[in-house]
């Protein structure tokens, strides 16, 4: 077998091929010569030796014999191994063999067929896939050829089935561009389209140019093209630049962007990430009433995947939430599993997990930047990140496992709203009419959950359990202790001003009292101003803490000390939370329905009441029964108001601006005084005469008579003192 190579020329500046890879000759040093590769920029020393025993081998070749190879191979040998398909991969493993034994043949011998065959033929009944017959002497040689130029590289023995067959275009060029602004039209617009309507568009403009430019419709389809080309002409458009213009940058570069695998964190407690979420399950309450779905505050550790705490509740996501969660998180889990496993079964492995964590990772919600949440970072002595927007990637451990909980769990139960419509509609479950669980149930469902399955399954990424994990990264740096309880008390408790009364102290028809309540009470009377120690309740500043109602305190502030005092009111409310508390008071007088018929009879009743009592009543005083006839004005029939209720009731007559104002005559006796009453008749009426007397005519005056002048008081009797006698 004759090999014609071109060859080499070894100088500074000249392209060759070094095991088939691009490198430019550089200088030459004493003892060898430098090659930089074209495209990453390594150098490679090759000594003059080294160079001659290449070149004999086609290990170092001209930049023509790499031209030499068709567009297949030249291809190939830029597509890395592992990118082939398996069924690419074992075509070129069946060669192998075969040039393998033409290069182990003396160079003399490679070009003469006997000896070529006869160094084939035992390799073709040893392989695991021979070739029917045996490979002849001129497919070998073509193998040798390409696979010699290629550098000995077994890409180049590649077979591309995927690039047999006729590539030749089956449509018109004009066809082509009538689906391509089809495409631009009805699909890549704004509203965006669908491949229906691009599908439709093309069709129409192909029938129209056709119709205006005297063409012929492209034959073989039934409906002009076929009902796939559109979609797979949007198939080969760039995808990035159809979502830009379909949905805008902002969505195309999420759906496009590139998502990484997220920190780790380097030990346990060093790095935890929070987040909410709703529930996809509808609750109930104790007695049967839809409560609606909760909310769930889950916090996570990166390097162990361990729950470190959560916390569900009604609440929307807030600072409490967050608080109830951190706080379960930190302390010893003891109580917390003793508390929601109370009348339940107990969970059978541990949960020992506390202490306050050194990062915590959280998304720029409101709850995370507030004042309170800044104090708590100080008081717990741990840093909170804030994560930029729109990099859900940070966060991935929270969100995958949000994920499993509902897969595993929620979606399972009864009562489960599902994660979307379609799944609901698919499944044709009503979550309200399905929902038998309570607040606390799901609460110990998600407990015995997590300690008792999540936490002692195997990681899919950390090859080990959560727990085992744990405990491991726990014996290497050791355990964090929790804060004192005063301080996470400090952090956690609600602080309100309220009234320390005989009854204690009262909040969101709730009541706390106690021994100590009273005597803080008896103190605080002493000194309260006069009017206020009638009552004896004082202004204090009261603490609740939000995840235990149970008690509450009252700061003593002459001590500086907080009074406790015990819960004595509330139907069941030992057992809940603040946010539960509120939740179900609210629940209750939202389902309270009024009662018309219940109202109408008890209003009945207090009305009898108070007929009967007035039947009863003793009659009042002539002066109370005065003022109950006349009103609190008894002269108002002599002296009425002046008041013209329809004054107001007469429109308003027009004014003359150059005129001045008619205003009536002022009464000389002055607005005080009344007019004299007029006489009822001209009739004299006359005295009553005595019994036995005569009677004796009167005669009406005359009409021009003249009234006769009073008397002038005399000097003497103007100056006699004037004494008042009161009657008797």
């Amino acid at each position: 077998m004759t090999v014609h190579v071109p060859s080499v020329r070894v100088t500074t500046g000249a392209h060759v091929r070094v095991n088939g890879q691009p490198y430019i000759v550089g200088r030459l040093t004493d003892t060898a010569r430098i090659f930089t590769h074209r495209e990453t920029g390594d150098e490679l020393l090759l000594p003059l030796a080294a160079q001659i025993t290449m070149m004999r081998n086609m290990q170092l070749t001209a930049e023509a014999t790499f031209g030499a190879l068709d567009r297949n191979a030249q291809m190939a040998l830029s597509v890395a191994w592992d990118a082939f398909d398996p069924a690419e991969q074992i075509s070129a493993k069946r060669k192998y063999p075969f040039v393998k034994a033409v290069d182990d043949l003396p160079i003399c011998r490679r070009d003469k067929s006997k000896f070529v065959l006869a160094a084939i033929e035992p390799v073709n009944a040893e392989v695991e896939l021979p070739f029917e017959g045996g490979p002849s002497f001129r497919l070998v040689r073509k193998w040798y050829r390409k696979w010699l130029a290629g550098g000995r590289d077994i890409r180049v023995l590649v077979d591309w089935h995927n690039k047999k067959g006729n590539r030749t275009k089956r449509l018109p060029e004009w066809v082509y561009e009538e689906i391509s602004a089809a495409i631009d039209e009805a699909y890549a617009c704004d509203p965006p389209g669908t491949e229906a309507a691009a599908q439709e568009r093309a069709t129409n403009r192909i029938l129209m140019r056709a119709d205006r430019d005297r063409l012929p419709l492209p034959p073989g389809a039934k409906k002009v093209i076929g009902q796939h080309v559109a979609r797979r002409a949007i198939a080969r458009r760039d995808g990035y630049e159809l979502a830009t213009i379909r949905l805008g940058r902002k969505e195309a570069e999420r759906l496009f962007k590139m998502v990484g695998a997220g920190p780790c964190g380097d030990y346990p407690l060093h790095e935890v990430e929070v987040d909410h979420t709703l529930v996809d399950l509808s609750l109930i309450d104790k007695h049967g009433a839809y409560m609606g779905r909760a909310w769930l505050t889950i916090l996570i550790d990166r390097h162990s995947r361990m729950i470190v705490g959560f916390s569900l509740s009604f609440n929307p996501p807030s600072w409490l939430t967050v608080m109830d969660a951190l706080q379960m998180a930190i302390m010893p889990k003891e109580d917390v599993i003793a508390n929601i496993c109370k009348g339940r079964r107990m969970v059978t492995n541990r949960w020992d997990v506390f202490g306050a964590p050194d990062n915590l990772f959280v998304d720029r919600g409101a709850e995370f930047r507030s004042i309170s949440m800044r104090g708590t970072e100080a008081a717990l002595n741990m840093r909170i990140v804030d994560l930029p927007p729109g990099q859900p990637w940070l966060k991935g451990k929270i969100e995958r496992y949000y994920g499993t909980l509902n897969t595993r769990v929620f979606h399972r139960l009864p009562g489960t709203t599902f994660s979307s419509v379609a799944q609901r509609r698919l499944n044709h479950h009503d979550a309200e009419k399905q929902a038998c669980l309570t607040l606390g149930d799901l609460r110990w469902i998600i407990l015995t959950w997590i300690v008792d399955i999540y936490h002692q399954e195997v990681h899919a990424t950390t090859g080990q359990t959560p727990s085992a994990r744990w405990a491991r990264g726990i014996a290497e740096v050791g355990a964090k202790m929790p804060p004192p309880p005063e301080i996470l008390e400090a952090v956690t408790g609600n602080t309100i001003r309220s009234k320390l009364r005989s009854d204690g102290v009262r909040y969101s028809k709730l009541r706390w009292n106690s021994n100590a309540f009273q005597a803080l009470r008896s103190r605080y009377a002493a000194s309260l101003p006069v009017r206020e120690r009638r009552t004896g309740n004082a202004d204090v500043l009261v603490r609740i803490n939000p995840l235990d109602i149970s008690r509450c305190w009252v700061l003593d502030e002459k001590d500086g000390t907080w009074v406790e005092g015990d819960l004595v009111s509330g139907d069941g409310a030992e057992d809940m939370t603040l946010a539960e508390w509120k939740r179900v008071s609210e629940t209750v007088t939202e389902n309270q329905i009024y009662d018309v018929d219940a109202a109408l009879s008890r209003a009945k009743a207090d009305q009898a009441i108070r007929d009967h009592v007035d039947l009863r009543r003793k009659p009042s005083s002539k002066r109370k029964a005065k003022l109950r006839e006349d009103g609190r004005k008894a002269a108002e029939h002599v002296r009425p108001d002046r008041d013209d209720s329809q004054a107001s009731m007469t429109g308003l007559v027009p004014h003359d601006l150059d005129q001045p104002p008619a205003i009536p005559a002022q009464d000389a006796r002055g607005p005080w005084r009344e007019q004299a009453l007029p006489m009822a008749s001209a009739q004299v009426i006359p005295p009553p005469r005595p019994e036995g007397h005569a009677a004796v005519p009167v005669s009406p005056p005359e009409e021009n008579a003249t009234l006769p002048e009073p008397c002038a008081a005399s000097e003497a009797d103007s100056k006699k003192p004037f004494t008042v006698r009161r009657r008797k």
